[in-house]
């Protein structure tokens, strides 16, 4: 398993596409820094914490959303992209790891990214002189992003499996986009509590003050994790390459 894992990580790591993860990642606290920096100019405060806040619901919301769809699509389709899998598979590999063993390589890079972009937040705040600059501050932060990456894990899987369904990236990222489209439309209304795609910010952000109770949301994500996983493995072993 873990030469699996170092082959993944070796394959990915001259890849254009990660390099380009990075930059989506930067993006986020990028936008919100020249936005929070436009409101200081104007004589408005400019909090460590907001900022935070509002790079983490990009995050959630939009911007993570579709990265970590990015990554894990393209992790997935390479070997069917490249026509590498058979030789892959005659090493002798089993399929279940081999899919186990993609799924912590993606799991390893969103953690990664989440820290990229959590590292520019306090980058940017010192630069722009928010207030706020604490380390107790940049703990609490820290806290909130390494949270928040744990609860978008899960909502991978369904991306696998149309990655594999398909044998190409782009109905993952199709995907990825409905899916925000779809956060957009509903995440002021009750279905945000149990859309398994908005959970993870309404966990975060209101975790008391809900109309359903926190553990439904917690099934339709934790379900829809497990299910796709289980699909996703199930799909890969039966399905001839």
């Amino acid at each position: 398993m873990f030469d699996l894992i170092a082959m993944e990580i070796k394959k990915l790591k001259g890849a254009s596409i990660m390099w380009l993860s990075l930059l989506g990642a930067f993006a986020a606290p990028f936008l919100n820094f020249m936005l929070y920096m436009y409101r200081k100019s104007n004589g408005h405060q400019a909090l460590f914490l907001d900022m935070v806040d509002q790079v983490n619901m990009f995050i959630l919301l939009l911007i993570g959303l579709m990265l970590y769809s990015l990554v894990t699509a393209y992790c997935f389709s390479r070997e069917y992209e490249e026509d590498t899998l058979k030789s892959v598979l005659t090493i002798p590999v089993g399929r279940t790891s081999l899919i186990i063993s993609k799924t912590i390589v993606v799991v390893l890079w969103i953690l990664f990214l989440t820290l990229f972009a959590f590292v520019f937040c306090v980058i940017f705040s010192l630069i722009g002189g928010f207030e706020g600059n604490t380390g107790e501050n940049f703990l609490a932060a820290f806290k909130l992003f390494f949270k928040s990456a744990l609860l978008m894990i899960p909502l991978m899987t369904p991306i696998i499996f149309v990655t594999l369904l398909f044998k190409k990236y782009i109905p993952g990222m199709v995907l990825s986009i409905g899916i925000a489209v779809c956060n957009l439309m509903i995440m002021n209304s009750k279905y945000a509590l149990i859309f398994p795609w908005t959970v993870p910010i309404t966990i975060i952000k209101s975790p008391n003050a809900r109309e359903y109770d926190i553990s439904l949301s917690w099934i339709s994500l934790l379900a829809t994790g497990i299910i796709f996983m289980i699909l996703s493995i199930v799909y890969f072993r039966k399905k001839d390459v």
